[in-house]
C-alpha cells in the first residue's frame, strides 16, 4: 500500500540522512567550533517542530507525516552544515575548497557500503523485525517481544558503557603509534581485559533472568525471561 511505501521510504531516508547529519554536525564540535555546533542543533530542533506542524496541518494528520516533517528539517540543516563545513574548514594545502566529490567518492563508498549492510541487518534484528511479524501475530505479542529484546539489550548496554569508560581511555592513548604490531598488541590487551567481563555478564543474566524480570517489570511478564537467556 501507499502507507507502507511511505513508511519504508522514511526508514531508508532516516537511516541515511540521520547518519550524515550526526557525522557532519559533530565535526564542528571536533574543530572547536561549539557555537556553530550548538546553533545547528538548536536550529534543527526549531525547524523540526515547525516543519512537522506544517506537514501535519497541510498534508495529513498522521504521525508518519510528523516524522517526515522532522526529517525534512534535518535535511535542510544537513545542507547548511555541509555548506559551512566546506566554506570555512575543509580546505586542502593549496586552500582549494573541498567539493562534494571529495566527500562522496569511490573510496568512501567502498568503506561505507559494508557498514551500511551490517547496520541494516542489525537494525532489522533489533527493530525492523516488528514490521515483518505484524503479518503473523498480534500487536500485543509484538510488544511483548520488543519489550523482551529491549530489556536484554539495555542490560548489556549498561555493562558495555561501564567497561568502555574504564578501558577505552587507556586504549585510545596507546594508539599514537603507527606501528601495526604495537596497535595489534594494544587491541589484544583490550580484548583480554574486557571479554571476561562480558562473558560473566552474559552468564549472570542467563541464570538470574526471572529475578531480573520480577525486579524490572513484573511477574505477569515472567515469560520474558526467555529473551534474557538468548
Amino acid at each position: 500500500s501507499d502507507l507502507l511505501f511511505l513508511l519504508l521510504s522514511y526508514v531508508v531516508l532516516y537511516i541515511y540522512l540521520s547518519t550524515w547529519f550526526q557525522t557532519i554536525v559533530s565535526f564542528f564540535n571536533l574543530f572547536n567550533r561549539q557555537k556553530i555546533f550548538v546553533s545547528l542543533n538548536v536550529f534543527n530542533l526549531f525547524l523540526s517542530i515547525s516543519m512537522s506542524s506544517l506537514f501535519v496541518s497541510l498534508i495529513s494528520k498522521k504521525a508518519l507525516f510528523w516524522l517526515y516533517g522532522a526529517l525534512s528539517a534535518q535535511t535542510i540543516t544537513l545542507v547548511l552544515a555541509i555548506y559551512y563545513l566546506n566554506k570555512y574548514f575543509l580546505t586542502h594545502d593549496n586552500n582549494e575548497k573541498l567539493s562534494l566529490k571529495d566527500l562522496f567518492n569511490k573510496n568512501t563508498f567502498s568503506f561505507c557500503y559494508p557498514i551500511a549492510i551490517s547496520t541494516f541487518f542489525m537494525w532489522f534484528n533489533t527493530q525492523g523485525f516488528r514490521l515483518w511479524l505484524e503479518q503473523f501475530i498480534s500487536l500485543q505479542k509484538i510488544a511483548v517481544i520488543a519489550l523482551g529484546f529491549s530489556l536484554a539489550t539495555s542490560l548489556c548496554s549498561i555493562v558495555e558503557a561501564i567497561v568502555t569508560q574504564y578501558h577505552y581511555p587507556k586504549f585510545y592513548s596507546n594508539l599514537h603509534s603507527s606501528d601495526l604490531a604495537i596497535r595489534k598488541s594494544n587491541w589484544i590487551q583490550l580484548f583480554k581485559s574486557t571479554v571476561g567481563v562480558f562473558a560473566l555478564n552474559s552468564i549472570l543474566v542467563m541464570f538470574f533472568s526471572k529475578l531480573l524480570i520480577d525486579i524490572l517489570v513484573s511477574k505477569p511478564f515472567e515469560d520474558l525471561s526467555y529473551f534474557l537467556t538468548l
